[in-house]
């Protein structure tokens, strides 16, 4: 490969020598972008795009201050316009829709970039044991908060942290309240009414 005298013939050689070794060797696949593109985004605004990055290249390598604050306003009516078709775009889902909550949410979700995640728990320790049982991992739960803050109460007034203080909160509410009731019980009044 490296005999002879003329530097091309001799880079061309080492050059097809390479290439043929590398495809060979390494398998050309193709790859999907799943990247969904943004539909309200048009051709003319993706045009615009373009010729604003193109006009930012020019500005930040000449540094004219003419030229910057053409870009600057480039920016900004570009924006209203990117907003607008936004806004065209989501009021036509909106009115196609025929559950119009659940494409308020879909709309949400898509300009949130939030995506559903679920957490699930397969095991949990329960009393010292591993469980992996979904029920009673539930339970475990249910009993923890639902007695929460008559634990956090009995240890506040029976611990060493008690105080006779008239101005402390637990005092007032175990002087008022003698027997905690576990449940919450809401009573609607005769003389309200009730609207949807």
């Amino acid at each position: 490969m490296f005999l002879g005298d003329n530097v091309n013939l001799i880079f061309n050689s080492f050059l097809n020598t390479y290439l043929r070794i590398f495809y060979a060797s390494f398998q050309t696949t193709k790859s999907l972008n799943h990247h969904k593109s943004k539909t309200c985004l048009t051709n003319g605004i993706r045009i615009s795009c373009a010729n604003k990055r193109k006009l930012y290249l020019t500005y930040r390598n000449t540094n004219d201050p003419k030229l910057k604050e053409c870009y600057k306003n480039y920016c900004k009516i570009l924006t209203l316009v990117i907003v607008a078709a936004k806004k065209h775009h989501y009021n036509k889902l909106f009115l196609k829709s025929s559950n119009k909550t659940k494409s308020t949410w879909n709309i949400v979700k898509t300009i949130s970039n939030n995506k559903n995640t679920f957490n699930t728990i397969s095991s949990m320790n329960i009393k010292y044991k591993p469980s992996r049982n979904p029920l009673a991992i539930a339970n475990a739960f249910n009993s923890y908060f639902s007695s929460a803050a008559e634990d956090l109460l009995n240890k506040s007034f029976t611990g060493a942290n008690y105080t006779n203080n008239n101005n402390d909160p637990l005092t007032f509410i175990r002087r008022n309240f003698s027997q905690l009731q576990s449940s919450l019980y809401l009573k609607r009044q005769p003389h309200m009414k009730l609207t949807k």
